[in-house]
């Protein structure tokens, strides 16, 4: 929660206008597998900070972090699809591979060093392409049957129409008040 004093920010990677279009296609593909409960994420990204509340004086500091750190993150490679977690997901999603652990290190100590605190532990890093809530209970209430199905679809889904393993080079980055 903020106060007057207090800023939330959430840090994430962003994508080219190009990539975003080629996200949503596999979106669009997937619409028809995904069940019913799950919501098109809107806004495709790699959240490297989910979650902080800052000191408002911070803000600087942070954003200068963010800049620096902007031209060491050349790349990300995606992954597969993803059900999370395996057993009654609330989200699909398409892993990624990228070294973050260094950028999201850096910001995290900084976060503590200026006053702030986490707001979500960092996950591994992914691209949300659907999701149906932020915890198992969001889970839509579906027979095993039909988790059976999704599971087995999304594990067959035409790897040709994903783009896994690819490396994708124009990013970004950000720092958002919310």
């Amino acid at each position: 929660m903020t106060t007057p004093n207090t800023t939330r920010i959430w840090i994430a990677i962003q994508f080219s206008p190009s990539k975003r279009d080629q996200i949503r296609e596999l979106q669009a593909q997937l619409t028809d597998i995904v069940p019913e409960g799950f919501a098109i994420e809107p806004d495709p990204h790699v959240s490297v900070i989910p979650s902080a509340v800052i000191p408002s004086q911070a803000h600087g500091d942070i954003k200068s972090t963010v800049e620096q750190h902007t031209t060491e993150l050349d790349s990300i490679q995606t992954g597969e699809l993803v059900l999370y977690p395996p057993i009654l997901p609330y989200v699909v999603s398409l892993n990624v591979k990228s070294a973050l652990h260094h950028i999201r290190s850096t910001l995290i100590n900084q976060i503590y060093h200026l006053g702030g605190t986490l707001q979500y532990p960092p996950v591994d890093p992914h691209i949300t392409l659907f999701k149906a809530g932020d915890d198992k209970q969001s889970s839509p209430r579906l027979r095993f049957s039909a988790y059976s199905k999704f599971h087995r679809e999304i594990e067959s889904f035409d790897s040709d129409s994903i783009p896994t393993n690819e490396i994708v080079d124009e990013i970004e980055l950000t720092l958002k008040e919310f």
